[in-house]
C-alpha cells in the first residue's frame, strides 16, 4: 500500500466519506470512474433525489444546490449546459479524432459540476449505456466525461440537459435566481488553495435578491446561444490560469 492509499484509509477511517473504485487513476479513465460512481448510485442511493457530481477544484454552495433539487420535479441534468465541437488539435489533451467523433457534440453539461435530478436519473444512464460505443470502444471512453455521461448516454436515455445560470466553470461567480427572488451562486470553477476555497465559499453564501426583469450573469445563458465554442472557452479559461 502506498503512502497516498495510506492517506485515503486514513481520511476514510476519520470521516467515512470516501468510496474507492478499482479504477486507474488517470484523466482519459474519467468516464469509467464516473462509471463506477453512477453504477454506486443506482445501487446503494436509489433514495437521492438529485445527486451532484464536481470536480475537485469546484466550490460548492450547498445550500443553494439544495434549495435548487427541491424546486425541480423533473427528470433533468441541470448545469451548465450547451453544444460543443471536439477538439482536433492532437496535442490537445482533449483531442478527438474526427474517426472516433465526426461531427459536434450532442448538447451536455460541463463537467465542472452538474446535477442529476430524478430517483431512476442513474439507473436509465447505465439501462442506455450500451447503446453508445461505451463498450466497445476505448477510444470513445477517452472522450470527455461530460460529453460521454451528459451528452451521448443522456440523449440515449431521453434525459433532458437544462442550461442554468449559477453552474460557473470559471473563476467568476454566475447567479441563479430562485424563484422566491433570493441570488445565488451555486458552483464555481478552478479555486485551488485553502485560503482562495474559504473566500469563495463565503461570497457564495452571502445573501442576495434578484432585480426584477434583469438578467443573472452568468456563462453562457442558453436562450441567447443555440450553439457554444466548448473549446474556445475552455482555452480561454487555460491560458487564464
Amino acid at each position: 500500500m502506498d503512502n497516498s492509499t495510506d492517506g485515503i484509509t486514513e481520511e476514510q477511517l476519520q470521516y467515512g466519506d470516501i468510496i474507492m473504485s478499482n479504477v486507474v487513476e488517470d484523466y482519459y479513465n474519467l468516464t469509467l470512474k464516473t462509471y463506477a460512481t453512477i453504477t454506486f448510485i443506482s445501487l446503494h442511493c436509489k433514495q437521492a433525489k438529485c445527486v451532484l457530481k464536481s470536480d475537485s477544484d469546484t466550490v460548492v454552495n450547498l445550500s443553494a444546490i439544495e434549495k435548487l433539487c427541491n424546486e425541480t420535479d423533473s427528470l433533468e441534468i441541470l448545469g451548465s449546459c450547451g453544444v460543443g465541437r471536439p477538439d482536433r488539435n492532437p496535442r490537445s489533451k482533449w483531442y478527438t479524432p474526427i474517426w472516433v467523433w465526426p461531427g459536434n457534440y450532442t448538447k451536455f453539461c460541463l463537467g465542472s459540476a452538474y446535477m442529476l435530478v430524478g430517483l431512476n436519473a442513474s439507473a436509465l444512464l447505465l439501462d442506455h449505456l450500451s447503446e453508445t460505443n461505451f463498450f466497445h470502444s476505448g477510444n470513445f471512453r477517452k472522450m470527455g466525461e461530460d460529453v460521454v455521461w451528459t451528452g451521448f448516454v443522456a440523449e440515449k436515455a431521453n434525459i433532458n440537459r437544462t442550461h442554468v445560470v449559477g453552474f460557473s466553470p470559471q473563476t467568476k461567480l454566475a447567479y441563479h435566481c430562485f424563484a422566491d427572488g433570493e441570488k445565488a451562486a451555486l458552483t464555481v470553477h478552478y479555486i485551488k488553495g485553502l485560503e482562495n476555497i474559504t473566500k469563495y465559499w463565503k461570497w457564495m453564501r452571502t445573501p442576495g435578491k434578484c432585480v426584477p426583469n434583469t438578467e443573472s450573469s452568468g456563462w453562457f445563458p442558453f436562450s441567447y446561444f443555440m450553439y457554444f465554442d466548448y473549446n474556445a472557452a475552455r482555452d480561454k479559461l487555460i491560458k487564464r490560469h
